[in-house]
Parts: C-alpha cells; sequence; structure tokens
C-alpha cells in the first residue's frame, strides 16, 4: 500500500497484517507527511506491518491511550524518519519491533504541532505522558537524532513512568547518544528505567541527559529531570570510542538542574564500570546525586 493511514477520534482501531506501507508516495522533507498517525484515540493496535520510504515520522501516537505497537519493521534512511514518536500520551506499549531510522527510533514528546495532512492545522498535543513500555526491541540509527529520545519538545506538566527493557541497539551512527533525555521546556521528567539494554555501536555521546534550550522549545521557562535509572547496560566499546566519545549530565541552572542519576551494573566489553569521571567520561553541570555501583 501507497500512502499514509489517519486513525482520529477513534476507539478500537486495528492496523495490522503482512503487508508493507510505503511513504514513497509523499515529498520527501523535514515537514513530510507522517506515516502513521493514532491522535485522539484509545485501544488502538499496530501490529506485524513493513513500512518503507517514508517522508517524515513513520508512526505517530498522539494524545491518545492504551495504544500498543508490536512485530513492526521499519526502514527510514531519510532525516527527520522517526521510527516511533509518543506524543502527549499515556499506557503505551512498543515491543518485538525492528526500527532502523535516520532519526529518533522512539521518542517521547509533547507540545503543540503543526500538520497538513488530512487538513492543515495546529494540534494539540501537550497532555501529560505516563506509563510508557519500551521491550524487546531493535534499534538502528543513522545521522540524524538519537536511539531512544525523551524530548525536544516537553511542553506538559510531566513525563513519568517511562521504561525501555531488554532492548539491542546495533549502531547510533550520527552525532546524536544512545540514551538522550532533551529537556527543552517546562515539563518535569522523572521516574525514568532503562534496564537490560546491550549497545553493539556508537559515535558520539554514549547517555544524554540535559535541561537546555532549542529550536524545538516553547515554553518561556525550564524544566527539571530527577529519578533516571540505567541498569545492566551491557556496551561493546571498541578502540575509537576512548576519548572521543562523551556522556553529558548537565540542568539549565540550579533551579531547575538533573537530580538522582543512577548507573547500576554497566559494563563495556563485559568489564565493570566503576568510574564516571574516568571510563564514563561524563561531564556535569548543575548536576547532584549522580552515583555508580
Amino acid at each position: 500500500m501507497r500512502g499514509c493511514i489517519r486513525a482520529i477520534n477513534t476507539r478500537g482501531v486495528k492496523i495490522h497484517g503482512r503487508g508493507i506501507l510505503d511513504g514513497s508516495f509523499y515529498k520527501r522533507g523535514r515537514d513530510g507527511t507522517r506515516s502513521i498517525v493514532i491522535e485522539g484515540s484509545e485501544d488502538a493496535l499496530i501490529e506485524d506491518i513493513v513500512m518503507i520510504e517514508p517522508s517524515g515520522w513513520m508512526i505517530v501516537i498522539a494524545a491518545s491511550r492504551n495504544v500498543t505497537v508490536r512485530g513492526v519493521r521499519q526502514i527510514g534512511i531519510h532525516v527527520a524518519t522517526d521510527g516511533v514518536d509518543i506524543v502527549g500520551s499515556r499506557d503505551v506499549l512498543v515491543e518485538n519491533c525492528f526500527l532502523h531510522n535516520n532519526d529518533d527510533c522512539v521518542a517521547i514528546k509533547a507540545g503543540t504541532y503543526w500538520i497538513k495532512e488530512p487538513r492543515e492545522c495546529t494540534m494539540l498535543w501537550n497532555d501529560p505522558v505516563e506509563n510508557i513500555l519500551v521491550q524487546g526491541c531493535i534499534f538502528a540509527n543513522d545521522r540524524a537524532g538519537n536511539v531512544v529520545e525523551i524530548g525536544h519538545e516537553l511542553s506538559t506538566a510531566h513525563v513519568r513512568g517511562v521504561t525501555f527493557r531488554d532492548c539491542d541497539v546495533l549502531h547510533c551512527h550520527g552525532n546524536g547518544a544512545v540514551f538522550a533525555i532533551h529537556n527543552c521546556d517546562a515539563a518535569e521528567v522523572s521516574g525514568i528505567l532503562y534496564e537490560n539494554i546491550r549497545v553493539e555501536h556508537y559515535w558520539e555521546k554514549l547517555f544524554d541527559v540535559r535541561v537546555m534550550a532549542s529550536m524545538w522549545g516553547r515554553d518561556p521557562v525550564r524544566g527539571r529531570i530527577r529519578d533516571i535509572t540505567f541498569r545492566g547496560i551491557r556496551v561493546a566499546h571498541s578502540a575509537q570510542n576512548a576519548g572521543y566519545s562523551t556522556s553529558v549530565i548537565g540542568g539549565w541552572d540550579a533551579e531547575h538542574p538533573v537530580e538522582k542519576v543512577a548507573f547500576e551494573d554497566i559494563s563495556f566489553n563485559g568489564r565493570p564500570v566503576t568510574s564516571l569521571d574516568g571510563e564514563l567520561e561524563v561531564f556535569t553541570r548543575h548536576a547532584h546525586g549522580i552515583s555508580i555501583r
């Protein structure tokens, strides 16, 4: 099938089968047509399809709840081809997917967006984000974006209860990070868990957790980040990583810090990592309560 799919204000929609959704019908570009949009909906399922040739974000779950994405396989080779964007939604499960994207493989966001399909309008996708589980997935990230991202747009009250578990990262080949939280708005980000994740290759940053400003932010004030846990992270650390690849943890200022970031059972090439300053090469600013064990 060549085209896109929209489910707006629906309940119980299922998009599934063994077919291919081909987005090459649409013009490529940063504001390209999103391949699948589930908006303002409940109890939706996207399962066992193949997605290729997108012109924009591939799956968008916006202002929705109780949505499952399972067994989806994607190949997005152009910039801005995010894999799964969870925007202002709650109770979302993404599992057993293969996501090869030239931008964020999974991105969690909230904010106000302009869209042009099926009509030109502004969408308020800024509800709080809660109870998100991403598990059993395989990720491959190219030049743009990050592997798993919370941000940049976080114009909502809070983002909490997000878990990434038992996933494999084949590569992160651009300037982004494997694990990224970029709070560029006023949200409080808390209760985030990354557990049992294997990283085969990355270039630039392994961990990037920041309260910051960017072109994507809309709020005049900054938020906070706290209670973040990285547990059971296994990294294949190459000779090219040492001295070049870094990690960054930084708040905006003293009133908008990053607090309580725990690294537990992190290993490079099977060897336990015991030093934040040495092996992990973590650079910090307005960051408190960072621990490793």
